[in-house]
């Protein structure tokens, strides 16, 4: 466990076409992920739906979540601390009183 999250129950899958009609907002990590989602969802893409996930704290930039992969493993902390930064104003965002 790093940071304290547990992710070993965690799974994965592809992105189906059915997904943008099953979900309310679908957020996309890269660009390159989203053009993928846009392909595969034909018609029914939905620009309203889909969203970079930075875009949420650098509005309108369409900036990556950069891949911590091939640098040094500082590299993976500031990705920790920008997705927790991230996930944390989308909680606000969204959160019900």
């Amino acid at each position: 466990m790093l940071n304290g999250v547990d992710i070993s129950n965690q799974r994965s899958r592809k992105f189906i076409k059915e997904d943008i009609t099953n979900y309310d907002i679908i957020y996309a990590m890269a660009n390159d992920v989203l053009l993928d989602i846009k392909r595969i969802s034909g018609n029914t893409f939905n620009s309203k739906k889909v969203i970079l996930f930075l875009n949420e704290i650098f509005i309108n930039q369409n900036k990556d979540v950069p891949d911590p992969w091939y640098g040094e493993e500082d590299g993976y902390h500031e990705v920790f601390d920008l997705i927790e930064k991230t996930s944390n104003k989308i909680i606000e965002k969204y959160k019900t009183n």
